[in-house]
């Protein structure tokens, strides 16, 4: 268990801020509800996990992270507000408090309607408008991380958790292979619990990575809201990664979903093309493909989605087809680039050897975490 989840309520942190509750720990590191002292007001606090405190040039990057994120103005981005460190439990994000359950957690109980779910990959897209067009990429863009936020006067929205910040940590582990065995499962644990939604470059060539990655995280995330699949099924993780490198993954929710308009369809296979020059170019090249799906009807029932998810509930709100679905069947929509090349499987040989040699290390690091655990398991 991290230092962090052992902070018990009331211990005051750097001075002003006093802990009330603990909210949720992840990879990086835990949340707590608390109370700003000198403004009385709740926040929510966020604190890195030790083994991420004791590495100087993570904690730099998280600072320099930091600030970017709170250079981020939007209603669809979580509010920074303050960064410092605290003598014992290191350093810390301020941010708003919000009310409500993650994407993760409506997918936990039933389907998304699509008006609702449109809705949804709508205005995520729009939060990503506004971030690249500050060279400010997410890389980590997953259910756990679309946060649906009820609003004070009944409504909901979607708030993207985390921006900037994934992305300092996770370039502090792409070199830590040759450390020490906690490290190295650790960084493990961090690649595998987001491979589901990272883009065949982030696989092959970290440095090859740009914002549509972010647009192939979408189209991962919003496959899973709409089909409850992942667009790489069960598998060993070398199996996953080489398919995800191959584009042999999942990309029609038309499949699952057969309510599904085919523009909508084409949208979204188009986001997951395995080759980058073949998605969207930009995020507002797909937001304005998403434009014809957002209708005044699915924003009510968005807030109904997040309070059943949050009572634990498989609800009406949740089933697989709603009035906002029929509506934008009878709509006509724009087609999505149909002016861009056809989308084609990519060959499993890396084509240079920055591809090669992510490719083997991925599989390195695979292949000697199962034998740890085997180890493990045997003595």
């Amino acid at each position: 268990m991290s230092k962090q989840s052992t902070i018990p309520v009331g211990r005051v942190i750097a001075g002003k801020y006093r802990v009330e509750s603990f909210l949720a720990e992840g990879g990086m590191g835990a949340v707590y509800e608390a109370t700003h002292l000198r403004l009385d007001r709740p926040v929510a606090l966020k604190l890195l996990h030790q083994r991420h405190t004791n590495r100087r040039d993570s904690v730099e990057r998280f600072s320099r992270e930091a600030r970017k994120a709170a250079s981020l103005v939007h209603p669809g981005i979580v509010d920074v507000r303050d960064y410092g460190e605290d003598e014992t439990y290191g350093p810390y994000l301020e941010m708003e408090l919000l009310r409500g359950c993650s994407l993760a957690d409506v997918i936990g109980h039933g389907l998304v309607p699509i008006g609702v779910g449109a809705l949804i990959m709508y205005e995520l897209v729009e939060a990503l408008v506004v971030a690249h067009a500050q060279n400010i990429v997410h890389r980590d863009l997953k259910p756990a991380n679309v946060f649906l936020a009820l609003e004070p006067g009944g409504g909901a929205r979607v708030k993207i958790l985390d921006f900037g910040i994934a992305k300092a940590v996770r370039e502090g582990l792409t070199e830590s292979t040759r450390r020490s065995l906690s490290e190295t499962l650790t960084q493990t644990g961090v690649i595998m619990g987001t491979l589901h939604y990272m883009s065949p470059e982030q696989l092959t060539d970290f440095r090859d990575v740009d914002h549509r990655a972010d647009i192939y995280a979408v189209g991962a995330t919003c496959f899973e809201m709409f089909t409850g699949r992942r667009v790489v099924d069960n598998g060993a993780p070398i199996d996953a990664i080489n398919r995800v490198i191959q584009g042999q993954t999942l990309r029609h929710i038309s499949e699952t979903r057969p309510d599904a308009p085919v523009s909508l369809d084409a949208i979204i296979a188009q986001a997951l093309a395995p080759n980058k020059v073949h998605r969207f170019a930009e995020a507002q090249e797909l937001l304005v493909a998403l434009s014809p799906f957002v209708t005044a009807a699915a924003r009510p029932r968005l807030a109904d989605v997040v309070n059943a998810a949050m009572k634990g509930e498989r609800s009406t709100h949740l089933s697989t087809t709603d009035e906002s679905t029929r509506v934008q069947m009878r709509e006509p929509v724009a087609r999505p680039s149909e002016s861009a090349p056809p989308v084609t499987r990519t060959t499993f040989w890396p084509r240079s050897k920055r591809q090669f040699a992510g490719l083997a290390l991925a599989a390195l690091l695979v292949a000697f975490v199962s034998a740890v655990l085997v180890t493990l398991l045997m003595s």
